[in-house]
């Protein structure tokens, strides 16, 4: 294995300490992506700390400090003839090492960031971010915010649905051609709300300003405010859009951050 490394950086096998670190350095200088734009670049700078990073790995890396080297059971079994001073090298060394892979792992997160805000993820999630943005925005607007345009209509027969109750209703308004002047709206059976409404009852739909959708419905003589919720709505769920669309813009506002 050792060969392997040393081959990466252009040494032979009886390559000394001094002369491993001048390689790499040499390597790193010659590799670095800021400096050499090539697509190999990054890997091979990669298998070079990786390689320098194993051949200088010492042996008293984890020896705890707070112990004493003559009574750590490591150094009596495997370094019974080293000194202390040696020990001291040796940590001191450890030190140079762990602060050098701190931040040889830093830069690899660095240009690891670097790619990925060039990806086409990346890219693709932001666009997605910036729609879930607008449409959460229209959403809250159409149903929350503006008040809703009430139009006439009349009840044209009605049946039961497991826990709705539907009506097909007739559009006395009109007022957009492309539109069905029949259409279904429904209600649950746990309001009281729906009770009177029969065949040629009017009533009243409550539409959304934007998005014209048929949010509720009421007798006749009822408000907004004591209207039944349309069942058939895309406002059903209107909650789980703005929480959905909510969370989708965070991760956006935390990436621009």
């Amino acid at each position: 294995m050792r060969k392997d490394y040393l081959k990466i950086l252009g040494l032979n096998d009886d390559a000394s300490d001094e002369q491993i670190k001048k390689a790499w350095k040499k390597k790193v200088l010659q590799f670095h992506p800021d400096k050499n734009p090539s697509d190999n670049a990054q890997n091979e700078f990669i298998k070079v700390c990786d390689a320098y990073q194993n051949l200088t790995s010492g042996t008293f890396e984890n020896i705890d400090e707070t112990i004493p080297p003559e009574t750590n059971e490591f150094y009596k079994k495997y370094n019974q003839n080293l000194t202390k001073e040696d020990i001291a090298k040796r940590r001191q060394k450890a030190r140079e090492h762990n602060k050098y892979k701190e931040m040889y792992e830093e830069y690899i997160l660095s240009i690891s960031y670097k790619g990925l805000r060039k990806s086409f993820l990346y890219k693709f999630s932001n666009i997605v971010a910036v729609c879930s943005l607008i449409i959460g925005s229209i959403l809250f607007l159409d149903y929350s915010v503006l008040e809703p345009k009430a139009e006439t209509a009349v009840i044209l027969n009605q049946y039961y649905n497991i826990d709705n109750v539907v009506y097909n209703v007739y559009d006395l308004n009109y007022q957009i051609p492309t539109e069905k002047r029949e259409y279904e709206v429904s209600t649950a059976f746990s309001g009281d709300n729906f009770k009177g409404l029969k065949y040629n009852s009017f009533i009243k739909i409550y539409k959304s300003r934007i998005l014209n959708q048929n949010i509720s419905f009421s007798h006749a003589d009822d408000t907004y405010q004591t209207s039944m919720l349309n069942r058939f709505s895309i406002y059903i769920a209107f909650w789980v859009f703005i929480v959905l669309f909510s969370s989708t813009d965070s991760k956006f506002c935390n990436k621009r951050s």
